[in-house]
């Protein structure tokens, strides 16, 4: 089966929208020309079409896409310019301020100075500016002092007897034993359902609601409790259920 080598380009890119049908190229040339008017075209659409060209390639070209996010940064940049308000005319410059004439006149003949140099370093025939080499800076010389070991070893002692050693203190914070806090969530539920929040404590860390959210999902695994979240992000309660929980409690 014979394979097209070609790379893929936005001509290759099929459009139809509501008064056009072609290549995504001709249409960003249309809208530019103010043959297709921007304000009624469908930028989601163009997208989706897109995508759907790309979902159908079997290699995705970076370089298509890079071309596809140019073309519809100028389409949205040309919708928007069409859709927003224009900022009012301004007003017709009047004569320019006499410190503005004196500027344009100074920057004028600094141009004329310098043109001038260069015409007099062209006619000397210094066509060619050379860099100046920049010599390398003088090497470094280490100063050698001649010390007896024995000095260097008492100026050690005396640095080592100033410094006092604090001996480093690591402070882990205890472990939460899932096993431990399923057990603490069984004995809370033999009063009946209780929402999360109630059978973890109402100021435990996150530390404990981790541990406890774990031990949690064990319970549900196991088919000890069952957890009920009417909506999304809401509360959630636990429901024991008895055989479950008889089992479990003969099991301690």
């Amino acid at each position: 089966m014979p394979v097209d080598a070609r790379p893929a380009r936005l001509a290759d890119c099929p459009i139809t929208v509501e008064g056009f049908s072609g290549p995504l190229d001709l249409l960003l040339r249309l809208v530019e020309e103010r043959r297709l008017p921007v304000t009624e075209l469908s930028l989601v659409a163009v997208t989706d079409q897109f995508l759907a060209h790309l979902a159908s390639l079997d290699d995705v070209p970076l370089e298509l896409v890079a071309d596809f996010t140019v073309v519809a940064a100028r389409l949205v940049a040309l919708k928007a310019r069409a859709l927003l308000p224009r900022p009012a005319e301004p007003e017709p410059a009047g004569e320019p301020e006499p410190d503005d004439l004196v500027r344009q006149l100074q920057l004028y003949q600094a141009f004329r100075d310098a043109a001038r140099e260069l015409r007099l370093r062209e006619q000397r025939g210094q066509r060619a500016y050379a860099r100046p080499s920049v010599p390398p800076p003088p090497p470094a010389r280490s100063k050698v002092v001649a010390l007896d070991p024995a000095v260097l070893l008492a100026a050690l002692r005396r640095w080592h007897r100033r410094v006092e050693p604090h001996p480093a203190t690591l402070r882990l914070p205890p472990v939460i034993s899932l096993r431990v806090m399923a057990r603490r969530l069984l004995s809370r539920l033999r009063g009946g359902a209780r929402t999360f929040r109630e059978l973890v404590g109402r100021r435990a860390d996150r530390r404990e609601l981790a541990a406890g959210f774990l031990a949690l999902l064990l319970l549900i695994r196991r088919g000890t409790v069952q957890a009920e979240q009417p909506v999304p992000f809401g509360e959630i309660t636990v429901v024991p259920r008895e055989r479950h929980l008889r089992e479990a409690a003969a099991d301690d």
